[in-house]
């Protein structure tokens, strides 16, 4: 099986996503080895992946990128297993560059080709994968090896982080909720219902349509708030309606609800929103973002 960066405990946290599914697969008796990718420029698989399979005893082979599809041209590499930084709508998968190069190599070749990723991955504001931003890196990671130049001064280079996978290429995204096939968006949009409706107390109600009345219409963030079944209190309710009628700065209360909700631990984001809305008010920026740093301990 092969892998692409570094979808295992080191970048995800716990079991990993990627990575997860090979550690069920070898705890569930199955006899997996493990081909990683390098993953240049930053070398996730060379440096993380390959190290975590070692320290669980699961047997991995190093190689270049650019030796994926010799290996699957000789029948060495029976599936793709990768990770997920963010999932459109329909399916659209954007992860580590060179992902969507190792799916085509995969769709040439006859092999099925999954993406594993926890549901908070996916956001249905973002239609297709054409609208997720790709962030442009430091040049350095591609004329340096640490403090060593390679490549000759002032040559042009670009250096995306990401690449976006067509769900075209997908064989099945793999999710805590489920195994996603085919029609994608039908199926992502049928999981988040599905949470809605079963968290979707009227107290929940209330906080779902009081961000919309006072401008946080933001689906992901909604979505968050749907996935954390414990941020429905009288608390929350209470601070948001104190924030409404006593913070003017929409923007700083988009960022703390958006802060608040990127923490895996639903204890821990129920006590970060409702505690600092409250202690919010009467402050300023720079005293959140002081708090931001301390809180973040959590």
């Amino acid at each position: 099986m092969l892998t692409h960066c570094n979808a295992g405990a080191l970048a995800t946290a716990g079991y990993g996503t990627a990575l997860g599914v090979i550690r069920a697969a070898v705890e569930a008796g199955k006899k997996i080895s493990v081909i990683a990718d390098e993953t240049r420029p930053f070398l996730q698989g060379a440096r993380l992946t390959a190290w975590e399979l070692q320290k669980d005893n699961i047997p991995v082979t190093l190689i270049c990128d650019n030796m994926a599809g010799y290996l699957m041209s000789k029948g060495e590499i029976d599936a793709v297993i990768v990770g997920a930084d963010r999932i459109a709508a329909n399916g659209d998968v954007a992860n580590k560059i060179g992902t969507y190069t190792v799916a085509v190599l995969a769709r040439a070749h006859n092999i099925p080709f999954y993406v594993a990723a926890p549901v908070s991955t996916v956001d249905l504001t973002l239609g297709d994968g054409s609208l997720i931003p790709i962030e442009e890196r430091d040049v350095r990671e591609i004329t340096h090896v640490k403090d060593v130049q390679l490549a000759p001064e002032g040559v042009k280079v670009r250096n995306p982080a990401f690449d976006i996978t067509p769900h075209e290429l997908i064989s099945a995204i793999i999710t805590e909720n489920g195994v996603a096939e085919g029609n994608y968006q039908e199926r992502l949009q049928h999981w988040f219902s599905s949470v809605r409706a079963k968290f979707m107390s009227p107290e929940r109600q209330d906080i779902s349509n009081h961000l919309e009345l006072i401008g946080v219409d933001d689906g992901t963030l909604v979505s968050w708030l749907d996935s954390f079944p414990l941020l429905a209190g009288e608390r929350v309710k209470t601070n948001l309606t104190l924030i409404d009628e006593q913070l003017e700065d929409r923007v700083l209360l988009t960022s703390i609800l958006e802060w608040s909700f990127v923490s895996a631990d639903p204890d821990c984001a129920l006590n970060v929103l409702s505690g600092s809305l409250m202690w919010l008010i009467g402050t300023n920026l720079k005293q959140f973002s002081t708090m931001k740093i301390n809180a973040g301990l959590c």
